[in-house]
């Protein structure tokens, strides 16, 4: 099984008040940057609708589970 994703748009999550990510049709997408500047605040709703548990997972998260 197989999966693309489009595109991903995230709003209010921790300390991001939105962000918009496009993938390129390369494939591949890369999320970088410096410590605390919000790359796990958009790894975490990706892997919670992912799983099919978005605002658990996130509110797992905040409290360290």
């Amino acid at each position: 099984m197989s999966m693309k994703i489009n595109k991903l748009e995230i709003e209010n999550v921790k300390r991001i008040k939105a962000v918009k990510v496009e993938p390129k049709a390369s494939g591949l997408t890369v999320i970088g940057g410096n410590n605390n500047q919000g790359k796990t605040s958009v790894r975490i709703p990706l892997h919670g609708r992912l799983a099919g548990n978005a605002t658990n997972h996130h509110r797992q998260q905040e409290r360290g589970l």
